[in-house]
């Protein structure tokens, strides 16, 4: 458990580090078009959002561990294996589709696939949050039901 909640703890310091480097030396975005809606979304913003949600969950884990809540060992581990791999899958498929993309017309934007992968990394990224709640709720269910019969 002490080391899934330092790899967490690495991911969220590295996410800052990134978050720090937009904000001072590149002002990129990433944009996304969803029918009439154009959603624009500072690459800062995205890594301090990041941020925060690996650190929410190197806390989480560190309460666990203080705790001693014994959590379910295969949502334990789906969870952390799809979370941290995300990482490097989303920056390698950024930037291998972002330097693919080259519209045919310039006034019009046909990077598509892009955005599609953005979506879909994010709705992954967001599900996978679900599994370590789902992992806490039963855990805990579990443990006071234990605690219940002794």
């Amino acid at each position: 458990m002490k080391r899934i909640t330092l790899y967490f703890w690495l991911i969220s310091f590295f996410f800052f580090l990134l978050s720090f480097y937009f904000f001072i030396f590149k002002n990129t975005l990433i944009d996304v078009n969803i029918y009439d809606t154009y959603y624009v979304i500072l690459n800062s913003h995205l890594s301090l959002l990041l941020a925060l949600v690996y650190t929410a969950t190197s806390i989480i884990y560190t309460l666990i561990s203080i705790k001693k809540i014994a959590l379910i060992s295969w949502l334990t581990k789906t969870h952390s294996i799809i979370s941290i791999t995300i990482v490097p899958l989303f920056f390698i498929g950024y930037f291998i589709l972002n330097n693919n993309v080259e519209s045919e017309f310039p006034l019009f934007d046909d990077s598509q696939n892009l955005k599609l992968f953005l979506i879909g990394m994010g709705i992954l990224f967001l599900l996978t949050q679900f599994i370590l709640i789902i992992n806490i709720v039963f855990s805990t269910s579990i443990s006071l039901k234990l605690k219940a019969r002794n």
